[in-house]
């Protein structure tokens, strides 16, 4: 393989004697020379903001209006000024905010200007601004104009002025490691050689980030020994040049291990508890907050409290727990003293805290402390809340190394329990809450009493049970019981006889939400479990038989697989055409009185609409996605649906609907399947989970792990694991701790459906919906707090593939305005390329998602207008080019090339071509790069001298697929030797007892999948002979002012030559900030470095210097 352009050695860090960038001249920011601005509202026209004439204005309607403007480089704000427009001054803006960021996502606001006005037209004003951190990206949002209720604003100019200043590099390759329960480390790369400090920062969501230590420049690990037990975390890191910060590296999240907790001493034995002042609501006693569920909660109605538990002997606890309640974080405590006593009188305080918070509802923090002493008292002394008038908690827990208790715990007989019985098959219990239950437990017999065979176990606190799928007049008896333990109480029992199992002749003043008035429906059909329903006014014959046949099948269907949980095995349809008007359906399920404790749907529709026989359209398709309805409202067997605001109206109905359509053998599936799959804008295309981002849930995520996973059985178990295990309540699903009282999240829905697939489908949602911070921590809170779900991990992909459809990015030199036509996997498609003298080379570039080897590509054009040669490179870079192939005249067949690759074992992220045109067009229909996908290679590597004897090697690197690294080293470059194994999360390795010389170092990755191939990094040598001595020389006038200066050159080129003349490097628009660091892209020696400029104004010019590294 022929490296182009050959960068080896990172060895030593660059220093310009006497040549520090300083940036002290305020220059005006906004110019369309300086970068390119966009707005949410007339985009067209927004450069009239910057183009520095008050004659030329802005006008746009719609509000609020952000208003992006992306610079070159990086700049300290210093102010902000706006020029008014000629118009009425009712269209001036009023409200703005100023932002500012490094990233274009994460902005800090950097000015609220409220009431903003201007005495006269095209008048001027101006706002400083306080900050002494660079930006790149400057937003201006104009929230609303002079006008009241206006929509219409117009501004003439917008000025930013501030001072050029160049930032450290960013740290890479962020990583973070649970070692402990308490201790996490957090490694990463430094890329900067000029860095002041680093700053690591730390966030329980991805998403609200807190700093949390400052360390030493060139430090490379840190461990936070300030984390939770069972906690999710995320860090981020950034480096620090003159108080002002990188871009961050945003870790791996990182769950750390359960606290290693002893016995809760409450287990097994009597107590007494009492709080301070005794005002708590009912329902939420100082009782609360020692019951062990996080659904209820001890509230105060003061902002410091004690609460006190007394056992009946002395123990010795030495951990507890503190959980915080559902809402209202301002009644956390926020510092406390835990304190043991023998008599209730005397007090020794045991442990301290100040200053604690907690990141999110119902999180469990666990504290351990120094004792040997047993209390039979201890009390917990809230001295401070985190701001609020009240103070609450969902439990606090004591724990010890003691055996579990065996009291004779005293449980009192459940009161007022009761039956409602509601239908044939199902009746509400109901009871009063009693003390010291740990659990509740009811015991049913079908047969009068005379023998109980089935069980149901209830969780303590709850106060009512909804058995289902109960038979048809039969005598049944419930026997209630409170449970501690071994301990129960005596029974409390009830009995009832259930009803008739029969459909009704009608529904007489019938009152439907769809329905402006009541209305009588008179039963018209009855096919086995499944009756219908018509309106007063119309007949059977007004509905097609199709559909009563095709309804009664569905229904069937789905009672067959989700039976258990939906109790009523009949179905009532009403069905309402109407003269006019589209369609409208809705339904209930058995858990809602207005259908009487049955399963019921409705369906209002033009009359002609049920007349249509063919096997599709409105009526045949919202029959099946009714029922979807159905099976998410109760599917669980508890009520609620937990994931409609996930998956909307609905996405989950898109899945069933097939599984129906298929088990029925209906030709429907097919040309479902066709609807929402063919075509690049498919069927149930959707904006959410993500706003931003059109997501094909049944053709990326439903349908994908329905087919491989067990299709309907899938399906089932998804809905039996959410009625196992999803967090309830008294019959009915519960919130989560990012949304308590409310549904679930992506994070839980991915989370239980990986479950049900048996194996992590993750990845399905990331090429489904994308991914974000947001949904990773969904994701991880939802492992935390369901551990019990269990699945393989995702399969690594060892596939065979086209890398140019994973999403990547493709750009040229030339201005194509389709190139997404070239990786479309559509050869009808193409797109014609002139030759243009002024760029006699057409580079057009790909730029994978993730690292791949390539080792065939193809070519395919249009009209046999193809290039006449050209050569591919490959890079991780975007800088350095490693020769792949090379063609002169090649031929095509059938306007097609194919060619295979030398072997290789190397990984790449961007592939270029260089075309060379005959004297007419190139028409490109498509271009494929076909190889397997490596997200974990390694590359980037670098090696550093320590000493004559000792060499400091890093790289770059993902850690989804990998098991671990190994590090290779060899002395003439071509025979290596494994040298140390290194786990995935380290990205160093430091090579002691060297002798003296020439080495090179190599990284290997082992994928957790055995089957997939091991990919090699770049080669990175060092000479341990040679200490650092790195100087720029100037050879030509003003070459010092240009270095100096070159953040105020956008428009330039460097170039390295060797002292013999060989160009080895090459880049283009340098700034400040690679200039300090050409050190990674050159080994040891002299070189000559030549910066060509243009300029508007003044020209061109080139100037050269030495450089020695």
């Amino acid at each position: 393989m022929k490296t182009i352009r050959f960068c080896s050695v990172l060895l030593l860090s660059l220093v310009f004697s006497s040549l520090q960038f300083t940036y002290s001249q305020e220059v005006e920011i906004l110019s369309s020379q300086n970068g390119e601005i966009s707005a949410t509202y007339s985009p067209a026209s927004v450069g009239r903001l910057i183009d520095n004439n008050v004659t030329t204005e802005y006008t746009f309607s719609g509000l609020p209006n952000e208003i992006v403007f992306k610079a070159h480089t990086t700049y300290v704000v210093k102010g902000i000024s706006f020029v008014s427009s000629a118009q009425s001054s009712d269209r001036d803006p009023r409200n703005i905010e100023f932002a500012a960021s490094l990233d274009g996502k994460d902005w800090d606001i950097l000015r609220n200007v409220t009431n903003l006005s201007f005495a006269e037209r095209n008048q001027t004003r101006t706002i400083s601004v306080s900050s002494n951190q660079p930006y790149q990206y400057f937003r201006l949002t104009i929230k609303d104009a002079t006008l009241a209720d206006g929509t219409i604003c117009s501004l003439s100019e917008w000025q930013v002025t501030g001072e050029a200043r160049s930032l450290a590099n960013q740290p890479s390759d962020a990583r973070a490691k649970a070692i402990a329960y308490n201790r996490v480390k957090i490694s990463w790369r430094d890329l900067s050689d000029d860095e002041d400090a680093f700053e690591i920062q730390r966030s329980s969501n991805g998403k609200d980030y807190v700093s949390i230590t400052t360390l030493p420049a060139n430090t490379v690990s840190y461990i936070d020994e300030t984390v939770d037990a069972a906690s999710l975390y995320f860090y981020r890191v950034c480096a620090v040049l003159s108080r002002a910060k990188s871009i961050f590296s945003v870790s791996n999240p990182v769950t750390t291990p359960e606290f290693p907790s002893f016995t809760l001493l409450a287990k097994g034995r009597n107590f007494t508890v009492l709080d301070q002042y005794n005002n708590s609501p009912a329902g939420e006693t100082v009782a609360c907050a020692f019951d062990d569920d996080t659904n209820t909660k001890f509230l105060s109605r003061n902002a410091s409290v004690w609460i006190r538990i007394a056992f009946s002997e002395a123990l010795v606890a030495n951990q507890y727990s503190i959980t915080s309640a559902n809402d209202s974080p301002d009644r956390d405590p926020k510092a406390w003293r835990i304190e043991g006593s023998n008599n209730g009188t005397t007090w020794t305080a045991l442990d301290t805290k100040a200053n604690q918070t907690f990141d999110k509802r119902f999180q469990k923090k666990f504290y351990a402390f120094e004792n040997t002493t047993a209390y039979q008292y201890y009390r917990l002394m809230i001295t401070a809340n985190n701001g609020g008038t009240l103070t609450q908690l969902a439990d606090w827990l004591l724990y010890g190394d003691e055996e579990v208790g065996d009291d004779v715990i005293n449980l009192t007989k459940p009161a007022n329990f009761k039956v409602d019985n509601r239908a044939y098959h199902y009746v509400k219990l109901s009871w009063d809450d009693v003390a010291n239950e740990t659990a509740y437990r009811i015991e049913r017999s079908e047969d009068g009493g005379n023998t109980f065979t089935f069980t149901y176990d209830i969780p303590a606190n709850n106060t009512e049970s909804h058995p289902y799928s109960l038979k048809p007049e039969t005598d049944y008896v419930f026997k209630l019981y409170a449970v501690n333990g071994d301990n129960e109480s005596e029974p409390a029992v009830v009995s009832v006889t259930t009803g008739k199992r029969e459909f009704k002749d009608k529904f007489e003043n019938y009152k439907l939400w769809i329905l402006d008035q009541p209305a009588t429906f008179n039963k018209v059909e009855e096919i086995g479990n499944t009756a219908f329903y018509v309106m007063d006014g119309y007949s059977k014959s007004d509905i097609n038989d199709l559909y009563y046949e095709f309804y009664a099948a569905n229904w069937q269907h789905v009672f067959d697989c989700y039976g258990d949980e939906l109790s009523d095995s009949q179905l009532h349809v009403l069905l309402i055409p109407m003269e006019e008007g589209g369609g409208l359906a809705s339904i209930y399920d058995y858990r809602n009185s207005a259908s009487f404790y049955r399963n019921m749907v409705y369906i209002k529709a033009h009359k002609s609409w049920f007349q249509n026989r063919a096997e599709s359209g409105y009526i045949y398709d919202v029959m099946a996605h009714e029922l979807c309805h159905i099976v998410e409202g109760v599917g669980g067997g508890y009520n609620g649906s937990m994931f409609y605001p996930i998956w909307g109206d609905s996405k989950w109905a898109e899945i069933l609907q097939y599984d129906i359509f298929t088990a029925l053998g209906s030709p429907r599936a097919a040309s479902w399947h066709r609807d929402y799959t063919e075509g690049s804008n498919p069927g149930g295309g959707a904006d959410y989970p993500d706003k931003d981002r059109k997501s094909y849930w049944y053709r990326d995520f439903l349908y994908p792990t329905y087919n491989l996973y067990g299709k309907t059985e899938m399906l089932k178990k998804f809905w039996k694991l959410q009625g196992q295990h999803y967090r309830q309540k008294n019959g009915s699903f519960q919130g989560n701790s990012t949304n308590p009282g409310g549904r679930g999240n992506l994070g839980e829905l991915i989370h239980f459906w990986s479950a049900a697939c048996g194996v992590d489908v993750k990845p399905f949602a990331i090429n489904a919906f994308g991914w974000n911070n947001q949904f990773e921590a969904w994701l991880q809170q939802a492992k935390l707090d369901y551990p019990a779900l269990i699945y393989e991990e995702a399969p690594i992909d060892n596939s065979y593939v086209n890398i140019c459809l994973n999403q990547g990015d493709i750009s040229s030199n030339f201005d194509i305005r389709t190139m997404t036509s070239f990786i479309d996997n559509n050869k009808a498609t193409y797109f014609t390329i002139n030759p243009n003298t002024q760029l006699p080379i057409l580079e057009i570039t790909y730029q994978s998602s993730v690292l791949a080897v390539v080792d065939k590509y193809i070519l395919s054009t249009r009209d046999n207008a193809n290039p006449k040669s050209w050569k591919l490179y490959a890079s991780n870079d975007n800088i350095t080019w490693n020769l792949l192939d090379e063609q002169t005249n090649p031929s095509f067949t059938a306007n097609s090339f194919t060619k295979s690759l030398d072997e290789s074992s190397s990984a790449y992220q961007y592939y270029k071509f260089e075309f060379e045109f005959h004297e007419g067009p190139i028409k490109f229909a498509e271009i494929e790069l076909w190889g397997i996908q490596h997200p974990s290679a390694p590359h980037s590597v670098k090696a550093k001298r320590l000493s004559e004897s000792s060499v400091y090697v890093d790289w770059s690197c993902e850690i989804e697929e990998a098991d671990h690294y190994v590090v290779e080293r060899s002395t003439d470059g071509s025979h290596f030797e494994q040298i140390a194994e290194i786990g995935k999360f380290d990205i160093s390795y430091t090579d002691e007892n060297l002798e003296t010389g020439e080495y090179f170092y190599r990284i290997s990755v082992v994928n957790k999948n055995e089957q997939k191939d091991r990919v090699y990094s770049d080669v990175a040598f060092v000479n341990t002979a040679y200490s650092s001595l790195d100087e720029i020389r100037s050879t030509d006038a003003g070459f010092y002012t240009v270095i100096n200066t070159i953040n105020q050159y956008p428009d330039n080129s460097l170039s390295v030559y060797s002292l013999t003349g060989q160009k080895v490097l090459e880049m283009n628009h340098v700034d400040g900030s690679l200039v300090n660091n050409l050190n990674r892209y050159l080994s040891q020696g002299v070189y000559i470095l030549k910066i060509d400029i243009n300029t508007s104004d003044a020209g061109s010019f080139s100037v050269k210097g030495k450089l020695k590294i």
